[in-house]
Parts: structure tokens; C-alpha cells; sequence
């Protein structure tokens, strides 16, 4: 139980980092291990207008798409890159 708060602990900093590639990461360990707590949905909408990049994503697609495997917010806007995060393996395993 210890490891699994400091897991979370970890991802809820990362949200918060100056590191895009560290959101990226964060935004994807939420949606694998299905974390959909009041705070992190909080940092994720507020990451919707997040226009860095890390590892040729908007960190704004990730969190919009995150918010959208996660069933807070369903997408549908058309985005290619969005439409691509929800329907990758890379953020469900």
C-alpha cells in the first residue's frame, strides 16, 4: 500500500512538473492505472491548454485525451493526434 501512495504521490508531481516529457509520462500512468481522483482530474483539466511538447505530443492532446479514457469528458472534436491517444495501446497497458 506504501509503494502504491508513493505512486501516486510521484504522478501527482509529475502532473505539476516544468517537464513536459514528466506530464506526458504522468498523464499516461493515470490512464493505465485508472487514477481519477478530484485532484488529478482537476490538474488534467487544467492541463487542456498545456501547449508544450514532449515526444511529438501537445501535452494539451494527452490531458484531453487522458480526461476522455479516464470517462470524465468524452471527446468530440476531431483532432487526429487526440483521436489517436484515445485509441493507442500506449495509454491503456
Amino acid at each position: 500500500m506504501k509503494s502504491m501512495r508513493n505512486s501516486l504521490m510521484m504522478i501527482k508531481n509529475d502532473l505539476k512538473s516544468d517537464n513536459a516529457t514528466d506530464c506526458i509520462y504522468a498523464i499516461r500512468a493515470c490512464c493505465i492505472q485508472h487514477i481519477s481522483d478530484n485532484e488529478i482530474i482537476t490538474r488534467l483539466k487544467k492541463m487542456k491548454s498545456d501547449d508544450r511538447i514532449a515526444m511529438m505530443n501537445k501535452v494539451s492532446e494527452s490531458a484531453i485525451a487522458a480526461l476522455d479514457i479516464l470517462g470524465v469528458e468524452k471527446y468530440t472534436g476531431n483532432n487526429p493526434a487526440i483521436i489517436e491517444i484515445i485509441k493507442t495501446n500506449y495509454y491503456s497497458k
